[in-house]
């Protein structure tokens, strides 16, 4: 019983963490507002784009070194 509980407990909270990530890469409010925590990458990234184009949050957070996939 002890080992199927456990496993019961890794899979639900595997499920939670899962669904917490989504709500918060798909929610806005959860998105850096502009101009916070600004780095040098960051802004040599922004100064490649092409002019009018928008800097997207995957974009930010490459330019940091995180990776997201």
């Amino acid at each position: 019983m002890g080992e199927r509980f456990f496993v019961a407990v890794t899979v639900a909270a595997t499920l939670v963490t899962v669904a917490v990530s989504i709500v918060v890469i798909a929610d806005p409010a959860f998105a850096l507002p502009a101009g916070s925590a600004v780095s040098p990458a960051q802004v040599a990234g922004a100064a490649a784009l092409p002019a009018g184009a928008r800097q997207t949050r995957a974009d930010r957070l490459h330019a940091t070194g995180v990776s997201i996939g």
